[in-house]
């Protein structure tokens, strides 16, 4: 019977193994190599027929020869590679009697196995407990190949039986849970999921068993999985944020609390997850606003203030930091009366505003007092106030805008000295103008009466002169005058 088996010795170089392995090669690449579970492909001995009793068909194929594995099936034979793996026959991995038990069924149900569980006991005498797929390959009504495909259970069946009896008694407090729980085992395979992770993922507890942490978890840097990692080995628990991906492909923002556990020497992490997508969309949108909000804030070419009912800043726009010099995040939190304010107006504006607060008074829409920049100098600030309310209008705070107006008090200044100066001249030239005026005048009526003296003196001659003349005549005499005026 051996004589028609391939010869181990000279597998490498033996034609007919060559043949065949191409054949499997062109048949099977695909699928193997697509299989994370183990998968071997093996060349049944040639002389295999249905004529051999069901032992004698058994007995040859524990003859078959591997043509072909991928690396897990390594591991269910207990081979270091691939390459020791191939050209060895079935019996020279394992002799265990389940095996022929696997055969008969196999053979008995026309080269065709499904879902069959088995414990099998390796050469190595270890337990490998397994799901089994097999199906043969048939060529002129004869078995030429078969395909085992195999489901490592073997942790499954440990937690089965050794962890699953303890959850009974929690089973109902997991069930009942709005969060989600997984068990892992040190493997990170999933052992244990309840109804809310399941309905959170859209995957069946069935279907997450056979999955590990890293099929659901998309991947983050290894600084971050190396911290995590160092946190729950450090505290045996740890917090964080992780991406969870569902069933249908779309990723779930997920809150976890990780708890490192020890059961009967074997290691277990616990976890308890909430579903936050909902959570950080809302975040998300609303620093979006914030930052909108916040944005205009900063645009503006005014001071935006808030403070609160104790005069605590909560809120400065970048306008307010640079004109006090400071940087944001050392303004908000401080007393903006004991910080912010010439010593000489604390008081004054503290007053102001704690009535205003109180309402007492209505808020100033045009109330000017200077601030105290970082580098000492005062900045002369024109204030627009409103108050802030809760929902029950209760005064919680103050909003305020302030315009910076030191340069334009500074200029109004400057411009009111100068008209005051120009008025004074103007006042000055005008006495020197009435002064000037008087006096012209004076020489106007100076002048006048003089010519009037003048003109009578001028009169009363001629009129002396008329007279003489008149005198000649009368005594017959040389007119004196002659009347040239008359002319």
């Amino acid at each position: 019977m051996n004589e028609n088996c391939i010869n181990i010795k000279t597998k490498k170089s033996d034609p007919a193994y060559k043949y065949e392995r191409g054949r499997i090669k062109d048949l099977f690449f695909q699928f193997i190599t697509k299989q994370s579970d183990p998968v071997s492909i093996w060349k049944t001995p040639d002389v295999l027929n249905t004529k051999f009793s069901l032992k004698e068909q058994i007995d040859l194929l524990f003859q078959s020869v591997c043509l072909d594995a991928n690396k897990a099936a390594c591991s269910e034979f207990k081979c270091q590679s691939v390459e020791n793996l191939l050209g060895n026959k079935f019996n020279s991995l394992s002799t265990n009697k389940n095996y022929r038990n696997l055969f008969a069924e196999f053979i008995q149900n026309n080269y065709s196995l499904k879902d069959h569980q088995t414990i099998n006991i390796l050469n190595d005498g270890s337990e490998y407990c397994s799901i089994e797929n097999w199906f043969g390959i048939i060529e002129h009504n004869k078995l030429v190949y078969f395909c085992v495909v195999s489901k490592d259970i073997t942790k499954y069946k440990w937690i089965k039986q050794n962890i699953e009896p303890h959850l009974f008694e929690t089973d109902q407090i997991l069930d009942s849970m709005l969060t989600g729980f997984i068990l892992i085992n040190a493997d990170g395979q999933l052992i244990r999921a309840n109804p809310a992770y399941c309905e959170m993922t859209g995957y069946s507890e069935e279907e997450l068993r056979k999955m590990k942490i890293n099929d659901l978890e998309v991947k983050i840097s290894s600084d971050r999985s190396s911290s995590q990692a160092k946190k729950i080995g450090k505290y045996s628990s740890a917090r964080f944020e992780a991406k969870h991906k569902h069933k249908d492909g779309h990723l779930l923002e997920v809150d976890i609390n990780m708890v490192f556990v020890k059961f009967k020497g074997n290691s277990f992490i616990a976890g308890f997850i909430k579903d936050v997508t909902e959570h950080k969309n809302y975040e998300r949108v609303l620093q979006q606003e914030k930052n909108k909000a916040q944005n205009y804030l900063d645009i503006a070419g005014v001071i935006i203030l808030a403070l609160d009912k104790n005069g605590t800043v909560i809120l400065i726009n970048q306008k307010g930091s640079e004109i006090l010099g400071y940087k944001q995040n050392k303004i908000i939190g401080k007393n903006w009366f004991n910080t912010f304010l010439p010593a000489t107006f604390k008081n004054e504006v503290r007053n102001v505003i704690n009535k205003i607060m109180n309402n007492e008074i209505e808020p100033y829409q045009n109330y000017i007092n200077p601030i105290l920049t970082r580098d000492g100098d005062e900045k002369l600030i024109a204030w627009h106030n409103a108050l802030l309310k809760d929902e029950q209008g209760n005064i919680i705070g103050l909003l305020s805008s302030g315009e910076d107006i030191t340069l334009r008090k500074k200029y109004e200044d400057q411009l009111k000295t100068h008209r005051d100066t120009l008025k004074n001249l103007v006042r000055e030239r005008t006495k020197e103008l009435e002064e000037s005026n008087r006096k012209l005048k004076k020489k106007s009526d100076d002048l006048e009466t003089f010519n009037k003296v003048m003109l009578d003196r001028e009169l009363r001659i001629v009129e002396m002169k008329k007279e003489v003349n008149a005198l000649c005549m009368k005594f017959g005499l040389e007119i004196k005058y002659p009347p040239l005026w008359d002319k």
